[in-house]
Formats: C-alpha cells, structure tokens, sequence
C-alpha cells in the first residue's frame, strides 16, 4: 500500500478513519484547551482571592498602628507580607500625612506586566483613616500554568496516537461487510422487476442483522412499488382537494389582513389622542398646583390682613383718644382754665396712649415684616443663609389667624443656632401645607390637639419632622397621600394638592425624600429628609 493510495479517500473506512481522527484531534485539543483555561481561571481566582484576603488582614492590622502612628509596628506587620514570594509592593497611606509606608520589588518576577494591585479603606470606629495598596505578582501562578500546559500538551499527544491507532483499526474491520452490502445496493437500485438480491453476512453483530434487515427490505420493495404507484393516484387527488382548501384559507386570511390593519390604524389615532388627552392632563394639573399656591398665599395675605386690622384698629382708637384730649387741653388753655391737675392728668394719659399707639404699630410692623419676608420667599427661587427656628417661628407667626380661634398648639421645638443655606421658599411652602393639612384633616373644629416641629443636623443630612396628635390616616390611605387630587376631604376645604405639592418641593427643589408614618387614633408624623449642601448651590455660600 502506497502513501498516494492511503491519501486517496477512495473508501468509506478511510474516509472514517480521517474523521475520526480529526474528530479525535478536536476533541482533544478543545478538552486540552478547556481544561487549560479552567485550570488558568482557577489558578488566577484563588490568586484575587488570596490578594482580597491578604489586603483585607493587611487593612484591619494596620488600623490601630495607623490611628495610634505606631510607625514600628506598621512597619513590622507590612515587612511581614513580604515573606510571601508573590507580595511586589505595599503602599500606606495616611489620610492626613500622606505616605506613611512603601516599599517594592524591582527583579524579573515582579516586572510590572505581572502586576495586581488592589485597594482598602483602613477604618477605625467606622471612619476612613487611611488606605493600603496592596500589589502581588501573577508570575509565579504563569510560570505554573506553562508547567502544566506543557505537561496537558504531551499527555495529549501521547493519547492522541493510542486513540488513533485503535481507531484505524477498529474501522477497517468494521467497514469490510459495507463493501457486500454496497454491491447489493447496486443491484437493487438497477433492478426494474420483482426479483431482488439477497445477501448473506455471518455472525451475530448489526452487520448480520443489517444484512437480514436487507433482504426483508428487497422483498417489501416490490410490495411497495406496487402500493407506491396506487398512492401516487390518490395523493394527486388529495393535492387537488388541498389546493382548493389553502386558497380558501388565503382569501379568508387576507381578508383578516385587511381587518388587523384597519384595527391597527384606528389603534394610532386612538393613541395619539390618548396621548394628547394625557398632555392637556398634566397641563391642567400643573395650573392646578399653581392654583393652589396662589390660594394657599391668599390664605396667608387674608390672615395676615385680619391679624395687621387688630394692632392698626388699636393704634386708630388710641389716636383719636389723643386727639380729643388735645383738643380738650387746648380750649382749657384758651380760656385760661387749665389747673396744673388737669395738665399732668392729661399728659399722663396721653404718654400712656402714645405708648399703646407705638407698641401697636411695632406689632403690625413686625407682621409686615414677617409676612413679606415669606411671601417673597415662597414667590422665589432665592438661595440665601437664614436661621432655621426664626424662619419656622415667622411660618408659624403668618398662620396665626389659621389656628388662634382653635385650642391647637403649634410648637417650634427646632434648635435656635440652626443655620440653613438653601431655598427658604420650598421650606415655607412644605411646612405651610403640612400645618394647614393637620388643620384640616387630623382635627375637629373643637379638638384640642398639639402639632410640633423639629429640625436636626445629622451627618450631612437635615432631618425636619412634622407631628401631630390628631386622628391619624388610615393604612390604605397612607400610600395614597402624596397622589395628586387625592383628598377626604373634598368641598371641605381639601384640594388634594397640598402633600402632592410638598412631595414635589422635598424631592424635585431641595433634592430629599419625604416619608408618612400614621396610626389612627394617635396621630401623623411627616419626616423629610435632605441634603444639608444642597449639590445645585455654590460651596462659597456656606
């Protein structure tokens, strides 16, 4: 046998023998290459693994030599890493001094394209005091990888020739009856009548039973010839039957077509108009909300007005009191009647009503002052620095006329050095609407009830809470409240607006989160919470 007969795939069992082998050679390198990266994806796992835990015992045994500046110590523990062959470099570094340890290794195991370097916070009593890099090389693990590559590579080839060997073999004698059963193929397919070959392989394998197999097919080939050209007759009928079925389901199915695209067409406009529909929506709950803060305003300049009426009336009366003693004291100086009694009488008197008139129109002064302060506020976008408990008590001082007829206390129990820079008007719009919700909704006209509120400085967070004693929300309400136009209270004087309009402030304006926690019988409680720098507003104003 020739080299140029052997490449010459003239035979099936030389065309499986190749495939086989190519198979096999496949198989093996796939496997060997699979294995070999597994082997590779754990080696470099366990070596992150490692590295994380290394850095980790690194960070939490640093943290008393770092926060005590035991510069010994840390020295110690650091050199300590370095008994492990793979450890390349350490760095610590304290949060205030900078550098406070370095050290790293320069030879060919530690070349920096074998480099993995990994970071920790080093913590004390939950503070960040410093951190550690932490750098390990993967050279040894490579090195380790080649090793076993080369190992998997030999084993390879070694079993790559036995399997091949016993391959060749095996199918060169399992296709030798194929070539018997080949020439009786032949025969069959030459063969017009109804005399077919048989074929006679011995033995008890499949070739055997492949042969019995064969000669049971010969003899059926010529009942089923015969049945063949029967059933050619009756599938042309059947054909026919069927074309004239699928044309009907054509017509029918275009006609569908026809009926899904006139559907499809209404559903655009539908959604279109849908869509308009829910544009024009949000406009008018947008005027709305506008509406609702001018109401709300006008509430305040109506209450504002009846409290200024009071000290203005005052200050009016007292004055025409002054004008008639004046005038008395004049006609007695005219007619030269005025006794030295009468003239102390009279100026004591009209000191005593000056005194009132002052003190009057300083009262109407300062609720001017107030409400112009909050009202510009809450029709502004202004950023300014201002003492938190003055602004709740000026809130609280414009609400007056809200609450003074009703035995509800409104207390301001926010610290008194509580100093804000942000927007005072989203903060004057937020705690009005909660005051006047609580009026509202968790009291009767003549409970007696209290409502406080208390504002602390944590972390970097401004922590407001809004309480009330009143008559709490139900569960299934709670989750609804912040909806907008969702009210029990309607034509009772609940718009539905108010906490939407506060939700929107605390979380879109002030960039927070505003939570209810309720329970009937015992009262609501607001808590909003909200970055103390404000991330829109320039540092320099703090």
């Amino acid at each position: 046998m020739t080299i140029s007969s052997l490449i010459n795939l003239n035979r099936i069992w030389k065309k499986l023998a190749l495939g086989a082998i190519i198979t096999v050679l496949f198989t093996m390198f796939i496997t060997n290459l699979f294995i070999q990266k597994i082997n590779e994806y754990d080696t470099f796992k366990a070596f992150e693994a490692d590295l994380e835990s290394m850095v980790n015992v690194a960070a939490y045994s640093l943290e008393e030599p770092l926060w005590n500046l035991n510069t010994d110590t840390l020295v110690s523990i650091c050199d300590s890493f370095f008994q492990k062959e793979s450890v390349s470099q350490i760095i610590v570094m304290d949060h205030s001094l900078g550098i406070m340890y370095e050290r790293k290794l320069d030879d060919i195991p530690h070349h920096e394209n074998f480099l993995v370097t990994t970071e920790k916070d080093i913590l004390h009593n939950g503070k960040k005091i410093g951190s550690i890099h932490f750098t390990m090389t993967r050279y040894f693990i490579d090195q380790q990888n080649k090793r076993n590559s080369q190992i998997h590579f030999i084993e390879m080839l070694i079993l790559i020739f036995i399997l091949t060997t016993m391959l060749v073999m095996i199918i060169s004698r399992i296709t030798k009856p194929l070539f018997v059963l080949k020439t009786a193929f032949e025969q069959v397919s030459e063969s017009h009548d109804d005399i077919m070959p048989q074929v006679r392989i011995k033995g008890n394998d499949e070739f055997a039973e492949l042969s019995n197999s064969f000669n049971i097919m010969s003899r059926n080939i010529v009942d089923a010839r015969n049945s063949i050209s029967k059933l050619n007759e009756e599938l042309e009928n059947k054909v026919a039957l069927r074309t004239n079925e699928l044309n009907l389901k054509n017509q029918e199915l275009n006609d569908s077509l026809e009926i899904l695209t006139e559907t499809q067409h209404e559903l655009i406009d539908s959604n279109q108009n849908l869509q308009k529909t829910l544009k024009e929506l949000q406009e008018i709950q947008d005027l709305l909300i506008e509406s609702g803060k001018m109401a709300l305003l006008g509430e305040l300049v109506a209450g504002i007005a009846h409290e200024i009426n009071t000290p203005v009336g005052v200050s009016l009366t007292v004055s025409s009191f002054i004008e008639k003693e004046l005038k008395k004291m004049l006609d007695k100086v005219n007619s030269n009647t005025l006794s030295r009694k009468d003239f102390i009488k009279t100026l004591t008197s009209l000191q005593e009503s000056s005194g009132s008139v002052v003190r009057n129109l300083l009262r109407a002064g300062e609720l001017i002052t107030s409400f112009k302060q909050v009202a510009v506020d809450q029709t502004s976008h202004a950023v300014r620095k201002f003492n938190f408990y003055d602004y709740v008590d000026e809130i609280i001082l414009n609400l007056k006329s809200q609450f003074k007829n009703r035995k509800i206390e409104l207390k301001n129990i926010c610290p008194e050095e509580l100093i804000v820079v942000s927007y005072p008007g989203a903060y004057s719009q937020i705690l009005t609407n909660l005051i006047m919700n609580s009026l509202i909704h968790a009291f009767d006209e003549d409970d007696v009830g209290k409502i406080t509120i208390n504002a602390e400085h944590v972390d970097d967070t401004l922590k407001i809470t809004f309480q009330d004693n009143g008559h709490g929300i139900p569960e299934e309400h709670v989750k609804k409240i912040f909806n907008p136009f969702f009210t029990t209270k309607r034509g009772y004087g609940g718009s539905g607006l108010g906490l939407n309009l506060a939700f929107n402030i605390t979380t879109n304006v002030l960039k927070g989160n505003i939570i209810c926690q309720s329970e009937l019988n015992i009262g609501t409680t607001f808590i909003m919470s909200v970055p103390y720098h404000h991330p829109d507003i320039n540092e320099e104003l703090y």
